[in-house]
């Protein structure tokens, strides 16, 4: 009698057959027309394979590697059973074996591309954003059988020219001033960590939730804030410059890496999370003159609420940058630990850990205060977002859209912490004379490069460029692409 033993055969588990001696086979058996035993071994494979498909049994894979078989097929369409029956009754009648390899394949690339369309988002919440329900891209593309939609998006933006350059953009400290001092794209990272853990803990999709938040500041200027300002003035009479929305000018149009379009491509959901990175957008005005077409197709609409996984990157954001913010300008001695009691909840915080001043450094101290602030914040945002969520009951991604409020924010005791966090450092730090020196050196630089470009435009941007688009759009997206190092250089090189 053959032993039956486990075998894998295109990544799913099937009974295998120990070939048995020809006295001992039925001269019915398909497999008599193999003369040598290893045929026989791949014909007992596909032959066990089709059986399960025929008779729908129940075949796992191990836990760790989902989705199950049977997740797989309840999402075979009616019918398409009995075409497996009758193509394989045609192989097996015919002794073609070339027949069955050829309807294997048909199979293993149907139940592929339901496999894929998954991408192992079964343990997600109904309310979440899924890849199997993307509304895909601007540019039509094939989907990748490795990576879901939102993962290359995320691999677009981490590999586009944009990102690369945040590294010497300034947070809050010019780029110049130390190794240490956050800047754009730590930042960056910073938020995409906490994104992901809130995003993970809540099942919603952890990929558009990672890929937003590395996004997000893409469309920044040197010199963070008092650059924008500065560039803001600038383009008044030609538009309005805003960052948020020369992120969306950037993924869609300046990055230029691929041979059938401008731009990153990414997907409806991430372009719709970046839009409304803020909320729902009210006036639509700004976008249309620096985006300068309805580029999108009414594929987006403007008024609804934000995805969870954008509002995830959000508040990430803002949890990010306010406790990362407080580490740097306590390193730089803009303000002391002592000061930083004035803030009655971090004052607790201090006493706890002001005891091991003397068995640790400064520095860890430091850092022992902001962990333990981000973390009640991260706790406290999931555990608000879950009563948001028991008290709406959403059923849907469109429920979320159609939402008024944001269900992703801060219980009312932790808003009024953010609140004083920001008060504190707008007051201590962003307010500092050693900040604003720095600061107001940049709008300076930024200030002469637009004028300088104005009158030197083709010497910098060619001609090319030049028929499309008014210079003064495209002088803007020259200066907001600049690191703080290249603008401080090219700004001696002209005086």
């Amino acid at each position: 009698m053959p032993q039956p033993q486990d075998d894998f055969v295109f990544g799913f588990v099937i009974l295998n057959e120990v070939p048995i001696s020809s006295s001992e086979k039925s001269k019915d058996e398909p497999s008599n027309i193999f003369k040598d035993d290893l045929s026989t071994t791949i014909f007992s494979c596909f032959k066990s394979l089709s059986s399960i498909l025929l008779s729908k049994v129940k075949s796992y894979l191990n836990p760790e590697q989902p989705p199950p078989f049977t997740a797989i097929l309840k999402k075979v369409p009616d019918g398409f059973f009995d075409i497996s029956r009758l193509i394989f009754s045609t192989a097996f009648s015919l002794k073609l074996i070339s027949l069955i390899i050829f309807s294997h394949f048909i199979i293993y690339n149907i139940l592929n591309q339901i496999m894929q369309k998954n991408y192992y988002e079964q343990h997600l919440k109904l309310y979440a954003v899924k890849s199997i329900d993307s509304k895909g891209r601007i540019y039509k593309e094939n989907e990748n059988l490795i990576r879901s939609p939102y993962q290359r998006d995320r691999d677009r933006i981490i590999h586009s020219s944009s990102f690369r350059r945040l590294k010497h953009k300034t947070q809050v400290f010019v780029n110049t001033e130390g190794d240490h001092y956050r800047t754009r794209l730590t930042h960056s990272m910073e938020v995409s960590q906490i994104a992901r853990t809130l995003a993970r803990h809540l099942c919603l999709n952890e990929d558009l939730s990672e890929t937003l938040s590395l996004a997000h500041d893409l469309g920044h200027t040197p010199f963070g804030h008092a650059g924008e300002e500065v560039l803001r003035d600038c383009m008044v009479k030609y538009g309005g410059f805003n960052h948020n929305i020369q992120t969306l000018r950037i993924v869609t149009l300046l990055e230029n890496k691929y041979y059938n379009f401008f731009g990153l491509n990414l997907t409806i959901e991430t372009l719709d999370g970046l839009l409304k990175h803020n909320g729902a957008i009210k006036n639509i005005n700004p976008y249309k003159k620096i985006l300068n077409k309805n580029f999108f197709n009414k594929k987006l609409i403007f008024f609804t609420s934000p995805s969870l996984e954008a509002q995830i990157s959000s508040i990430s954001d803002d949890i990010a940058y306010n406790n990362h913010d407080l580490e740097d300008g306590l390193r730089a001695g803009l303000f002391t630990i002592e000061k930083l009691s004035s803030i009655s909840f971090i004052s607790k915080l201090v006493k706890k850990h002001k005891k091991q001043l003397k068995n640790f450094r400064r520095e860890i101290i430091i850092n022992q205060i902001v962990r333990d602030l981000i973390n009640l914040m991260v706790i406290d945002v999931i555990e608000t977002t879950k009563k948001n969520l028991r008290k709406n009951n959403p059923q849907s991604i469109n429920d979320i859209y159609k939402h008024d409020n944001k269900i992703v924010h801060f219980s009312n005791k932790v808003q009024e912490i953010d609140n004083q966090v920001k008060d504190f450092l707008k007051k201590n730090m962003y307010n500092n004379k050693k900040v604003i020196v720095n600061t107001d050196k940049g709008k300076i630089v930024i200030r002469d490069l637009f004028k300088y470009l104005l009158n030197n435009t083709k010497k910098y941007i060619s001609n090319e460029l030049l028929k499309n688009e008014p210079k003064e759009r495209l002088i803007a997206d020259f200066i907001a692409g600049m690191t703080d190092r290249y603008a401080i250089n090219l700004h001696k090189k002209i005086k």
